[in-house]
């Protein structure tokens, strides 16, 4: 037996310490703990229970880390879909995955209702608001008892459906932390949807050491960076898209950021010289190149900032506990 994820996660932050902000409002950890646990009640009582599929459809946002949490710790299996599919393309997804149940938020339901099956129990956001406080349940995980089933980006071939188990994404999340050296006071810009596995590690790796994250979007990059420095945040993780924006389009070259203490990179390659730019415009900050699969979890290797000089071009090394080899 080993912990359970959603426990896991959870573990470091304290309950009066804020887990997740945005623009308007914050949830502090007591609260992240207590919503999830209304969202697990809501889950059983739609019948759903260990190994069951739970699809779970959305923006960041406190609904979609409780869902996620809450199916976690149920021993279900959540299934992230993208908010950006068309009704179409989720039915089918949801013909190969047969999800039990699914979490969504108004917003996606209201686009994407046509794809969902008809009669399927449907757990809303307002389900956050449930009367009083929740029973956390408490049910034995085994290691490799799947935990996600992510789809694939289908950037080189069809959508593929990913197994993740729950040592899986604890082996990694333990990775990423080590060699970014997390800590508590860290704070996380969150551009990426949570639905996509770098995202997704950014959640795991900020609430594994009890750390924050700032929910926002790349709509406005100017306005996005004008979030970035009144809340503080010590990371922005990107990938190419992202930074040749925030290079060419923004004031990011020259504004300073004082917080912002480190940079990650992946999600495909970012020319030399634009990496050069980007180490450029945070002086006073790290800039990690990095690699990583979705059938990986999430990330397998990381240039250390120390050798972004002389080694630029490469995604460096394999992350704590993993060994790569090229293979002919």
């Amino acid at each position: 037996m080993m912990i359970n994820t959603a426990d896991y996660l959870l573990a470091a932050g304290r309950n009066t310490d804020t887990a997740l902000l945005t623009e308007h409002t914050s949830a502090t950890y007591g609260e992240l703990k207590a919503a999830s646990a209304r969202l697990a009640q809501a889950l059983l009582a739609a019948g759903v229970g260990p190994t069951d599929r739970v699809g779970l459809l959305g923006g960041n946002s406190l609904f979609w880390v409780a869902a996620y949490l809450a199916s976690l710790k149920l021993n279900a299996v959540v299934v992230p879909f993208s908010t950006t599919l068309t009704p179409a393309e989720l039915e089918q997804r949801q013909a190969i995955i047969n999800c039990r149940a699914f979490c969504v938020d108004r917003p996606a339901y209201r686009r994407l209702k046509a794809g969902l099956p008809a009669g399927l129990p449907l757990i809303f956001d307002a389900a956050l608001n449930g009367p009083g406080p929740a029973e956390w349940p408490s049910l034995p995980t085994e290691p490799q008892q799947d935990a996600v089933y992510i789809f694939t980006s289908g950037t080189t071939a069809r959508p593929r459906v990913v197994r993740l188990t729950h040592r899986n994404l604890q082996a990694n999340t333990e990775s990423i932390v080590a060699y970014l050296e997390l800590t508590p006071a860290d704070r996380m810009l969150a551009l990426l949807p949570f639905d996509y596995c770098f995202g997704a590690s950014l959640l795991h790796t900020h609430l594994r050491v009890g750390g924050s994250l700032v929910l926002s979007r790349f709509l406005y990059p100017e306005s996005m960076l004008d979030v970035l420095e009144a809340t503080g945040c010590t990371g922005l993780a990107g990938v190419p898209s992202v930074y040749q924006t925030l290079l060419r389009n923004t004031s990011f070259p020259t504004r300073p950021l004082k917080s912002l203490a480190k940079v990650q990179q992946a999600g495909g390659k970012l020319p030399a010289v634009q990496i050069k730019e980007l180490a450029a415009a945070v002086p006073h900050g790290q800039v990690f190149v990095m690699y990583g699969q979705t059938e990986a979890t999430a990330r397998l290797s990381y240039l250390p900032p120390a050798l972004l000089p002389t080694k630029l071009g490469s995604v460096g090394r394999g992350i704590p506990v993993v060994e790569l080899a090229g293979l002919d």
